[in-house]
C-alpha cells in the first residue's frame, strides 16, 4: 500500500514539474506571480498555514451551508495535493507552535486538541468557555496556549473574549471576560520569548476594537494600548524592531510593544476608499509584510457597488513602500501565510480557491 502512494505521488512530479523558486526578498518581490491553485467549490477557505518542519500547507475548508467549522486538509505545498489524513475533528482555528513540535485546534464545539507533531499523537484536550475559537497561538517556549472567542448572543456566567492556558496542564492561568454581549476576541500572538501575550477584542455595537498586553508569569492582564483602533483580525509581533502589527480602521499600524500609552510608531499601510484589510503576514526573515483585501467594485451601470474581489499588497516593512500588488479578481483574502523557507505566499479566499505565489528561477 505504501509503495502504491509512492508510485502515485512520484506520478505527480510529471504532472506538475517542479521549478527552482527562489527566496522572496525585498529586492524580487515585484517579480511575484501565482504558481499554482487548488479550488473547492462551495467553500470558504477560512484559514491556512505552514507547518514548520514539512512545508506541508494545512488549511481549513469551511463548507459555505455548514456552519463555522470546517475540514482540516493538508496539501502538499508544491502541487496543493491532498495528503491523506482523517485524524482531525472540524475545525474553527487551528496553529503550530513556532518550532513545530505542536499542533493544537479549536473544533467549534468547546475544545481545543493539542497533537504532537512526531507521531501526530492527541497529548491533550483543554476545555474552554466558548464554542467558536476566533485564533488561537502557542508560545514559543511551549508553555502556553492562547485562544480568543466569538461570543454569545446571551453572555452567561464563564464565558470569555481570552483564555490563557498551561499547554502541558491544560488549566487555565488567565482570562478576559467580555463587558457585554457585543464584545468578542479576535487576533492574538506573543513575544519573542512566550512572556507577553497580545490580543484584540472588538465591540460590534459601537465599532471599537481594543489591544490588550497581558504577563505570562504574573498571569495579569491589564494594560491596554492606546491610538489603535483594532476593529479587524489578525495581530503580529516582529522581533527586530519590537513592534506588532494591529489592523485597524485606518489601516495596518506598528505599536511599540514595549509600552502601552502612545504606542503607535506609524501607519505602515493606509486603506484607500473601497478597500477593507482582512489578513496580514509576516515573511521569515520579517522584512516584508504581505497584507490581504477585500475591496467593492463598481458597477459599470451606476448601481451599488459589488464586494467580490481581493488583492495582495507586499510591503517593505522598513520603509513602508508598496512592492506589488496581485490581483484576485473573484474572492476576497481570507488567509496569508509564507512558507517556513521564504519561497512562496499561500492565499486563501472566499472563492474557495487554494493560491500559491512565488518568484520562478528563469
Amino acid at each position: 500500500m505504501r509503495f502504491a502512494w509512492l508510485v502515485f505521488l512520484f506520478s505527480l512530479s510529471f504532472v506538475y514539474p517542479q521549478t527552482e523558486r527562489e527566496r522572496i526578498t525585498t529586492e524580487n518581490a515585484q517579480e511575484l506571480s501565482e504558481v499554482q491553485s487548488r479550488t473547492y467549490e462551495e467553500t470558504i477557505i477560512r484559514d491556512l498555514t505552514f507547518q514548520p518542519a514539512s512545508g506541508d500547507l494545512f488549511i481549513i475548508r469551511l463548507n459555505r451551508f455548514e456552519g463555522l467549522a470546517g475540514d482540516i486538509v493538508p496539501l502538499d505545498e508544491n502541487t496543493l495535493n491532498e495528503i491523506p489524513s482523517d485524524q482531525f475533528a472540524k475545525a474553527t482555528a487551528f496553529t503550530f507552535s513556532p518550532d513545530g513540535s505542536r499542533f493544537a485546534l479549536g473544533t467549534g464545539q468547546g475544545e481545543i486538541i493539542v497533537y504532537n507533531t512526531s507521531q501526530w499523537e492527541q497529548i491533550s484536550t483543554i476545555h474552554t468557555s466558548v464554542d467558536v475559537v476566533n485564533d488561537i497561538a502557542i508560545s514559543p517556549d511551549n508553555a502556553y496556549l492562547g485562544a480568543t472567542f466569538g461570543v454569545s448572543e446571551i453572555v452567561a456566567e464563564r464565558e470569555y473574549a481570552f483564555q490563557l492556558f498551561d499547554l502541558v496542564s491544560g488549566e487555565e492561568v488567565a482570562s478576559l471576560p467580555p463587558n457585554s454581549a457585543d464584545v468578542y476576541g479576535r487576533g492574538m500572538t506573543f513575544n519573542e520569548s512566550g512572556e507577553v501575550v497580545f490580543f484584540s477584542t472588538v465591540d460590534l455595537a459601537s465599532g471599537t476594537g481594543q489591544v490588550y498586553v497581558g504577563n505570562t508569569r504574573t498571569h495579569e492582564l491589564t494594560e491596554t494600548y492606546s491610538g489603535c483602533n483594532a476593529t479587524y483580525g489578525d495581530l503580529l509581533f516582529e522581533t527586530k524592531m519590537q513592534v506588532l502589527f494591529c489592523i485597524s480602521e485606518q489601516g495596518v499600524e506598528l505599536l511599540d510593544s514595549t509600552s502601552a500609552t502612545d504606542a503607535v510608531v506609524r501607519n505602515l499601510v493606509v486603506i484607500n476608499e473601497g478597500e477593507s484589510i482582512t489578513q496580514v503576514a509576516l515573511n521569515p526573515d520579517e522584512s516584508l509584510l504581505a497584507v490581504g483585501y477585500f475591496k467593492s467594485i463598481r458597477r459599470s451601470d451606476g448601481g451599488p457597488s459589488v464586494t467580490n474581489a481581493g488583492m495582495i499588497k507586499i510591503y517593505d516593512v522598513e520603509t513602508g513602500e508598496e512592492l506589488i500588488m496581485l490581483e484576485v479578481p473573484k474572492g476576497a483574502i481570507t488567509s496569508l501565510a509564507f512558507s517556513p523557507d521564504g519561497t512562496l505566499l499561500a492565499s486563501g479566499g472566499t472563492d474557495g480557491t487554494v493560491r500559491l505565489w512565488g518568484v520562478v528561477d528563469g
